[in-house]
């Protein structure tokens, strides 16, 4: 009776490198084929066997909306808008703030009433005016130098010569801001003065024109100012002082 076929190795004519010849023999052989076998052969392209493990499919990328703005990036876009209303506001204020300075000019040291303003009227305490020119009048200079050296700024000054029969008096006096009137009064002195005094709300005295003494009187407030002296010498300025008030209020209106 033949011998029975030796089956096959299952490495074929290739054992691996670790497997002694004793080994070799010790190996049961493989219980079935192992090539493919059809259709359902674990090698198969469709076969039915254990499939090769397979990595999951990436997942599909999500559309992402469009995230919020920064805070910080959103205070930058709002800057340029909040400049502009800063600077409105600021320019607001500012309108507000020359408006009010312009009312104030307006008023008589903010005691709420309209500034007094000096107009040469045609006629003053019962006196004409008349068309002598005031700076050639011989109180004038000394006049003149008393307000300069009354400390006034900027000043809207007038002048004007009054008569009648006996009197020739003249007329200098504006509009001005004066912080302190009864101040201004005790500097506003002629440089030749001889005598000075109040009287009632103004100052009365005397001042040397050569060797001729003429009277003069003066007010003051905070927004204007007024000065009367006497073209004619005379002895004191008790008259004057009289005619002051009267001149006063046809001339400061």
């Amino acid at each position: 009776m033949p011998d029975p076929p030796v089956p096959p190795s299952r490495w074929g004519d290739s054992p691996p490198w670790w497997l002694t010849a004793e080994a070799l023999d010790d190996v049961p052989p493989p219980s079935g084929p192992t090539g493919p076998t059809g259709p359902s052969g674990p090698s198969g392209p469709s076969g039915g066997g254990a499939k090769p493990e397979t990595e999951p499919p990436a997942p599909a990328p999500v559309a992402v909306a469009d995230a919020p703005r920064p805070r910080a990036a959103e205070t930058a876009a709002a800057l340029p808008r909040r400049k502009i209303m800063v600077l409105g506001a600021v320019g607001g204020l500012c309108a507000a703030a020359i408006a009010a300075a312009g009312g104030a000019l307006l008023l008589d040291g903010g005691s709420g009433k309209p500034e007094k303003r000096i107009t040469l009227a045609s006629r003053a305490g019962g006196l004409h005016r008349d068309a002598t020119d005031p700076a050639a009048s011989p109180a004038y200079p000394f006049i003149a130098e008393a307000v300069r050296r009354g400390g006034v700024g900027r000043t809207r000054q007038k002048s004007a010569v009054y008569s009648d029969e006996a009197r020739t008096i003249l007329f200098v006096g504006g509009s001005a801001s004066i912080s302190d009137p009864d101040a201004f009064l005790v500097r506003a002195k002629p440089n030749t003065v001889l005598a000075f005094r109040r009287v009632g709300r103004g100052v009365c005295g005397t001042f040397a024109v050569l060797s001729a003494v003429h009277p003069y009187c003066a007010w003051a407030t905070s927004g204007s100012y007024g000065f009367v002296a006497s073209n004619v010498p005379a002895p004191d300025a008790d008259d004057l002082a009289k005619l002051l008030p009267r001149m006063r209020g046809d001339l400061e209106r």
